[in-house]
């Protein structure tokens, strides 16, 4: 009886997870999902102390709070925020409300370049 009582705890655990059963999968990953914070991509339009503008690769103008968390550039390569000119591609991570980042993590992005090419 007590073989039944554990083997039953168990087995109820592992019936409610779908992912543990191949039959179940439609095409998506098994692997659990990372949950990382909301990102911003694209151009410093303006700084004005800790609000920042930013021009999104979206289209959409975006005003970023920095705080004494925000965190520039990297753990690998550091950064300061003076080292973010006006002009430069960012990707910005932190929480979005409505068109305001609430910055996390700002870093300089290499997808694009602000440079006009020459004609």
């Amino acid at each position: 009886m007590i073989a039944l009582v554990a083997a039953a705890t168990i087995a109820v655990p592992l019936s409610g997870c779908s992912s543990s059963s191949p039959a179940s999968d439609s095409g998506a990953s098994t692997k659990p999902a990372k949950h990382h914070a909301p990102q911003v991509s694209g151009v410093i339009t303006a700084e004005n102390g800790d609000s920042w503008t930013v021009k999104g690769d979206n289209g959409t103008t975006y005003t970023v709070a920095l705080g004494t968390g925000t965190m520039f550039g990297s753990k690998k390569t550091p950064a300061t925020r003076q080292q973010f000119p006006v002009g430069d591609h960012v990707r910005i991570s932190g929480p979005i409300s409505g068109s305001t980042v609430t910055a996390t993590d700002i870093r300089n992005s290499s997808a694009k370049t602000t440079t006009p090419a020459s004609q």
